[in-house]
């Protein structure tokens, strides 16, 4: 059983996590999907969307132009966690943190309208 996002015992993150709001897109072996990040760290992430890939399906997973494979490790309520199988680099994890900044310069009315395009919502 994988420990993905726990440490040993305190069921704590071994990983720090950044909260995110960017467009991510997942592909699997045979389709290609819109969703929203949510949150990431170093060892996978946490994104929200509708018609998420099932637990245990293999995937892609691309924010920007920073691109990992993984393994879907859970999947509720319109959520889904993916543990990466390497982990990001340090390098990754700053630019995607420098995109969520320039994007929180835009009015709240745009974030939303981008973030239900995004999961499906707006289409």
């Amino acid at each position: 059983m994988s420990a993905f996002g726990k440490r040993e015992g305190g069921g704590r993150r071994n990983a720090e996590r950044e909260d995110l709001s960017l467009i991510a897109v997942f592909t699997t072996r045979t389709r290609s999907h819109s969703a929203l990040l949510v949150d990431l760290s170093a060892t996978g992430a946490r994104v929200r969307g509708n018609d998420l890939p099932e637990v245990d399906e293999d995937l892609i997973l691309t924010v920007e132009d920073v691109s990992s494979y993984g393994i879907v490790k859970w999947k509720r309520m319109g959520f889904c966690g993916i543990e990466f199988d390497a982990p990001l680099s340090l390098a990754a994890i700053k630019q995607l943190e420098h995109k969520v900044r320039i994007a929180r310069g835009l009015p709240p009315q745009i974030m939303a309208a981008m973030e239900d395009w995004a999961i499906g919502l707006a289409r």
